[in-house]
């Protein structure tokens, strides 16, 4: 650990627990044709205090609060898309309502998931038991807002979520654009600027070895047709375009996400959740 924690002191500082600070960015997609889409849900705010002392889960306006600076209600959404459902991805799926009861905070859309994921998910394994919540999951699924996919598809126009594996066996990125105007949410693939380097993963991830290889082979393809990149956990660089530097390095060079134009899509901002 004491190693570790040297190495990862010179990117990002640890805290007394070896905890480095995360973001948890979702992004909003809107399109002309009248759908819109929202990637990943964050924690969610159903956490106790011991909970939030154990993640160190800081106070925000929430997910909701971050789509509401866009003029956008839970149930405007229709779509909410996964790459995969560890508690900080999908927690911010249900709610407690006024009663108390378990509900879906997207009442309206459709909960597209890799079909491995879930059953995974729910799965009760041990090595699996502690990064899903199924009162994340069940309450949408009782409400038949579920859609299963299975392998790489085009969900949308212009969506499309590539498998990945790695940080777990059914992890997907998203693609959104075409050509030169495409937007790659890198999710748990590259979580933050700092794991470009393929052997630097996360305590998560589920097959090191596999996770490498993704990354050698997705930084590849984000250089070679100009991705737009967003990492959906880093606190400062949270997009921007990879390149090599002159040794060869693969690196990052900030872009503003507000800056960016894509046809078809109107990409909002990334929330804060």
């Amino acid at each position: 650990v004491a190693q570790h924690r040297t190495i990862w002191a010179r990117m990002r500082q640890p805290d007394a627990h070896n905890r480095i600070p995360i973001a948890l960015n979702s992004l909003l997609i809107r399109s002309d044709d009248g759908w819109t889409a929202l990637i990943d849900t964050g924690m969610g705010d159903k956490w106790s205090p011991r909970m939030r002392e154990i993640f160190g889960i800081q106070p925000g306006k929430g997910l909701i609060g971050s789509l509401a600076k866009y003029g956008v209600t839970p149930h405007d959404v229709t779509h909410v898309l996964f790459t995969h459902l560890h508690l900080d991805h999908a927690g911010g799926n249900t709610m407690k309502s006024e009663s108390g009861e378990l509900v879906p905070v997207f009442p309206g859309a459709r909960h597209v998931v890799q079909r491995g994921e879930w059953v995974e998910a729910l799965s009760e394994h041990p090595a699996l038991r502690e990064s899903y919540v199924e009162d994340d999951l069940l309450p949408v699924h009782d409400a038949g807002l579920v859609d299963f996919i299975e392998g790489d598809t085009e969900i949308l126009p212009g969506v499309r979520g590539i498998v990945t594996g790695g940080h777990t066996t059914h992890h997907q990125i998203f693609l959104v654009g075409e050509g030169e105007n495409q937007l790659a949410f890198m999710a748990d693939l590259f979580p933050t600027t700092s794991h470009l380097k393929p052997h630097y993963h996360m305590a998560y991830d589920l097959f090191p070895m596999t996770i490498a290889d993704k990354r050698e082979e997705f930084a590849m393809r984000a250089i070679d047709e100009n991705w737009l990149c967003v990492f959906e956990h880093d606190t400062e660089v949270t997009s921007g375009r990879m390149h090599r530097d002159e040794n060869g390095k693969v690196r990052v060079r900030p872009v503003n996400l507000q800056d960016s134009v894509f046809v078809e899509f109107n990409i909002e901002d990334l929330l804060r959740s």
